[in-house]
């Protein structure tokens, strides 16, 4: 089986009680980091591995086009069900087609290590409007997460390590401006291209 596969079965089998195993905490630092975000316009934003749809509740607050895209198809029913207004995509984000120079912002929230980062952050900064924003951010640390994903014991998943210095090379290499991150108290990284 490929690694996509893996990824697809993981997600669908642990779609079911996603949302009941995430803490109080995630939601406020989800409620932070889409505040922290600082756009000239706030139209079109992409949801990039949304699953259940955790931040399309703080995101549509502030943007009129909301798009959510997750590679498992039991992640984005769930979605579906509990926000049936939003447009939910189960696509593979690295195989499907979507509008150059489209979206204002595309967040990354707590998906990031599952990507293929070259491929992902050079189709990112393809749909991009200029000055568009990549948004990645964590709900933990990346040393946390990366010890997280160690621990599953799952052969895919605990490959997904990454590192501060690796996402922010990545993001320079794709000609990405204006680089912040902060990896204090949770993981944030926002550039723009």
């Amino acid at each position: 089986m490929n690694e996509k596969k893996e990824i697809i079965k993981f997600f669908d089998k642990n779609s079911v009680n996603w949302d009941l195993k995430e803490k109080p905490q995630t939601y406020k630092i989800l409620q932070k980091i889409i505040k922290r975000i600082k756009l000239k316009s706030y139209e079109k934003v992409l949801d990039l591995g949304c699953g259940t749809g955790i931040c399309y509740p703080y995101l549509k607050e502030k943007f009129k086009n909301y798009i959510g895209i997750d590679i498992s198809p039991k992640m984005i029913k769930i979605a579906k069900r509990k926000f049936p207004e939003a447009k939910f995509m189960n696509k593979d984000f690295e195989e499907t087609k979507l509008k150059k120079n489209f979206f204002d912002l595309v967040l990354i929230f707590n998906a990031f290590p599952h990507f293929d980062k070259t491929k992902t952050v050079r189709k990112v900064r393809s749909i991009l409007k200029k000055r568009g924003k990549l948004v990645i951010a964590h709900s933990f640390k990346l040393n946390e997460i990366n010890k997280i994903h160690k621990k599953t014991g799952h052969k895919i998943i605990k490959k997904h390590i990454v590192t501060v210095k690796e996402i922010k090379e990545l993001l320079k290499s794709f000609g990405f401006k204006n680089i912040l991150c902060d990896n204090k108290k949770n993981f944030y990284i926002e550039a723009e291209k």
